[in-house]
């Protein structure tokens, strides 16, 4: 086998581990009690190793739910805002969250 083959199969080796290691989304561990917003969104974000961007007025009176166990930011911040008038995007596919008032 000549080195450029040798060469080849490993940089298609790497790329296949590199890619894998990209492709799957990163889990955390969550534990954050339901209850006012503003305090279970700052600890969502601890508990993420994100930022989160949210107006305070806005969360006045709202309640998310809790979020226990190992799950990705996603689906986490899901759970924790479903059938609340809250929801979220992802700021220009970064580690920055926004909250919005539906």
């Amino acid at each position: 086998m000549n080195v450029f083959r040798l060469k080849s199969r490993y940089l298609i080796w790497f790329g296949c581990i590199v890619l894998s290691a990209c492709s799957k989304p990163k889990m955390y561990e969550f534990n954050v009690d339901s209850g006012d917003s503003g305090i279970a969104l700052r600890q969502f974000a601890i508990q993420a190793n994100l930022e989160i961007v949210f107006n305070s007025s806005d969360l006045e009176g709202i309640d998310t739910n809790a979020i226990y166990g190992r799950m990705t930011p996603d689906d986490a911040l899901s759970k924790m805002l479903k059938n609340t008038r809250l929801d979220y995007r992802v700021e220009n596919n970064s580690n920055v969250y926004a909250i919005l008032v539906r």
